[in-house]
C-alpha cells in the first residue's frame, strides 16, 4: 500500500543519515539509540528542499563562515506528549533540534530553519546513567568536537548546489525551560542555592546576596558574572571533594 511504501522510503532515508550511539544504563546493561547525524541531515535537506537550500545560500552569502569567523549554533530542547495532548499517556518524548543565528530573525521562527536530530522517549532516557545529560553530551560532541568533521574543531562540508563550503560554528545558546536545564546540565536549578548554572554570583537566598553576589530576582544583567572555564572547573572539583 501507499502508506507502507512511504514508511519504507522514510526508513531508508533515515538509515542513510543516522548513527547509533550506545549508553550504559543504571542496571549496568547497554542501551542503543539511533539519532540523525547533524552534518548528514543538513546536507540531505539542502539537497532535497529548495527553501532550505536558499536559506543557507543567503546566510552564507551575507556571512561566510571560517575558522576565524564561526556561525552561532542554537540548540532547542523540549518535552512533549504524543497522541492526545489532554491525556498523559506515558509517551513523553524529548525533541532535540538546532538552527543558526545567521538565518536571521525572520527565518528562525520558521520550522524549515530547524533541524531535528533526535526524538527520544523519556521513559527510556530515565534508564540511562546520566539521563539527558549523557545523551546531549554525546550529541554535542558529535556535532562540534568530532575530530573528523566537528563544527568547532575542523569544520564540516556543506554542499550548496554546485559548490562545497566548509562550515565552522560554535554552540551559542540552548533554548530550554527550567526543568530541561536541570536535566541537561544536572544542576539543582531554582531549588538550589546557586540557581543559575551559567553565573558564578547568582543565589536564591536573600541573606547571601551581599557585595558582588546578587539574588536571582535581580533585573540588572550587568551585575551577573558569567563562569569562566577555570571557575566552573574549580566548582566542579570542589563538589567532588564533598
Amino acid at each position: 500500500s501507499r502508506s507502507n511504501w512511504l514508511h519504507d522510503v522514510s526508513m531508508n532515508i533515515f538509515v542513510s543519515i543516522s548513527w547509533t550511539e550506545k549508553f550504559e544504563t543504571l542496571d549496568g546493561t547497554e542501551l542503543e539509540f539511533e539519532m540523525c547525524c547533524p552534518h548528514k541531515l543538513v546536507n540531505l535537506l539542502i539537497r532535497e528542499n529548495p527553501a532550505i537550500r536558499e536559506l543557507f545560500e543567503q546566510a552564507w552569502g551575507a556571512c561566510p563562515a571560517g575558522p576565524n569567523h564561526r556561525w552561532k549554533c542554537v540548540y532547542g530542547l523540549d518535552e512533549c506528549y504524543s497522541g492526545n495532548p489532554l491525556h498523559e499517556s506515558g509517551r513523553k518524548t524529548m525533541i532535540i533540534s538546532f538552527s543558526y543565528l545567521q538565518f536571521g530573525l525572520k527565518s528562525l521562527p520558521l520550522s524549515e530553519s530547524w533541524f531535528t536530530v533526535a526524538v527520544i522517549r523519556s521513559i527510556e532516557v530515565a534508564t540511562i546513567d546520566g539521563g539527558y545529560n549523557a545523551v546531549v553530551r554525546k550529541l554535542l560532541f558529535r556535532h562540534f568536537l568530532d575530530p573528523r568533521n566537528g563544527l568547532s574543531s575542523v569544520g564540516t562540508a556543506i554542499h550548496l548546489g554546485d559548490r562545497v563550503v566548509c562550515l565552522f560554528a560554535v554552540l551559542w545558546a540552548m533554548i530550554v525551560d527550567g526543568e530541561g536545564h536541570r536535566q541537561v546540565l544536572q544542576c539543582s536549578d531554582a531549588s538550589g542555592i546557586k540557581a543559575c548554572p551559567w553565573c558564578s554570583n547568582v543565589v536564591s537566598k536573600v541573606p547571601l546576596a551581599t557585595g558582588q553576589v546578587v539574588h536571582l530576582s535581580c533585573s540588572d544583567p550587568t551585575r551577573f558574572k558569567l563562569h569562566t572555564h577555570r571557575s566552573l572547573h574549580s566548582e566542579i572539583k570542589s563538589l567532588f571533594k564533598l
